[in-house]
C-alpha cells in the first residue's frame, strides 16, 4: 500500500528536507514542550523554521546544518561527523532530523547532551527497532506530544506541500 507519507518519486528530494510547520512548533512552545530548555541548538536547520519560531519566543537557540539550503548563512556543520564548537554551552539539542537518518540523529544527539527534543512522524515509535530502542530506555522517553488536528509540513526549498493531514506529526 502506498501512502502520501511513503510514496517517494524518483526525483524526490535527496536532502529529505521537510519544512517544520511554524504552527507546530508555536504549540508546543505554548503547551510547554520547552519550559525547562535551556539553551538550545538546531543541527538540521533547514530553511529556518523551528529556530525562527523559537527565536521570536526569546529562546536561546544556535543553529547549524549540513547544507545551506538557500543561501542564508546558516552555520555549515555536519551533524553526525562534527560537534559543535561551543558544545559545552549547549543544553539541549532540538530538531527535525532527516527522517530516513532518525535513528543516527537521536543517538548523535543523546551522546551530546540529556535535553532532545525532536519534531517527527508519529511513525518513528512504530518500528520494531526504534520501539525497541524506546522501551529498552536506550532512548529515554520522557513524554510525547501528538497534533490533532494534523500539522502539515513542506517538503524541499520549493516549499511544496502533501495533501492535507497526510502525515501524523508529534514532538
Amino acid at each position: 500500500m502506498t501512502t502520501a507519507n511513503t510514496h517517494r518519486s524518483d526525483n524526490a528530494d535527496p536532502l529529505d528536507l521537510y519544512n517544520t510547520d511554524v504552527v507546530a512548533t508555536r504549540m508546543a512552545i505554548e503547551g510547554g514542550v520547552f519550559n525547562s530548555a535551556g539553551k538550545l541548538w538546531d543541527p538540521c536547520d533547514g530553511l529556518g523554521d523551528m529556530s525562527n519560531v523559537l527565536k521570536a519566543y526569546g529562546f536561546d537557540v544556535e543553529t547549524s546544518d549540513k547544507y545551506d539550503h538557500v543561501d542564508r548563512g546558516v552555520m555549515l556543520l555536519d551533524f553526525l561527523a562534527e560537534i559543535h564548537p561551543r558544545i559545552d554551552t549547549i543544553d539541549g539539542i532540538v530538531m527535525n532530523p532527516p527522517f530516513k537518518q532518525t535513528l543516527e540523529f537521536i543517538d548523535r544527539a543523546l551522546e551530546l547532551v540529556d535535553r532532545v527534543y525532536m519534531f517527527n512522524r508519529a511513525s518513528v515509535l512504530e518500528t520494531r527497532t526504534r520501539a525497541e530502542r524506546f522501551n529498552l530506555r536506550d532512548w529515554p522517553l520522557s513524554a510525547y506530544y501528538q497534533f490533532g488536528p494534523r500539522v502539515n509540513c513542506s517538503k524541499g526549498v520549493e516549499r511544496s506541500y502533501p495533501a492535507r493531514g497526510a502525515v501524523m506529526y508529534g514532538w
